[in-house]
């Protein structure tokens, strides 16, 4: 039966060799309860899962969770920039929201927008060259949160990298691995883990 949940559920044997390349141990799970990659980054757990977005779309995302406990005055989210006026219309009623405002990261291109409360600590952690480097080999292209969500939901996880998909190939997800690493390093030079 398992042939038949990772040809329809999850790919079990893709999450189970990207475990074994990146040191991590393999959680197996069951018929309805997807497995996970777990493993340390000098001292901190990252856990790989799959879980539902909110809303009633039904869409599964990929992320990585570091078990790292941020200062609580750091809140930035990058996201992909959603292109014409739907992306005007949702930075501009974030803004008005006074939730987050809209920092301009010139490195990023036109690819990505940051939201959060300091522009100097978004330009030090999203701006430097290993964390551009990790973001570009990730695909598709993912949404960092640190500290924040954009979501209603309160329960929505507010420190993780994720994807709007179930990633079902061994380098997608060591890149996606790959940079919540950086993340964390980053991180922890500008203080910002407790």
């Amino acid at each position: 039966m398992s042939w038949l949940r990772n040809l329809l559920v999850f790919p079990d044997d893709v999450w189970e060799e990207a475990a074994r390349e990146l040191g991590g141990d393999f959680v197996k799970g069951r018929w309805l309860a997807n497995s996970k990659i777990k493993l340390l980054h000098r001292e901190h757990p990252i856990t790989l899962e799959v879980g539902f977005g909110t809303g009633d779309d039904g869409t599964r995302y990929t992320r990585a969770i570091p078990g790292a406990s941020l200062r609580p005055e750091v809140k930035l989210q990058l996201t992909p920039k959603w292109k014409g006026v739907l992306g005007s219309l949702a930075g501009g009623l974030l803004a008005r929201s006074g939730k987050a405002k809209a920092i301009d990261l010139p490195v990023l291109d036109d690819d990505f927008t940051v939201f959060g409360n300091k522009a100097e600590l978004a330009n030090g952690l999203f701006g430097q060259p290993d964390f551009v480097s990790a973001l570009r080999r990730v695909s598709p292209k993912p949404t960092v949160r640190v500290g924040m969500s954009m979501s209603v939901d309160e329960d929505e996880e507010k420190f993780c990298v994720f994807v709007p998909q179930v990633l079902k190939n061994v380098h997608e997800l060591i890149a996606i691995t790959d940079l919540t690493k950086v993340l964390l390093d980053l991180l922890e030079e500008n203080r910002c883990v407790e």
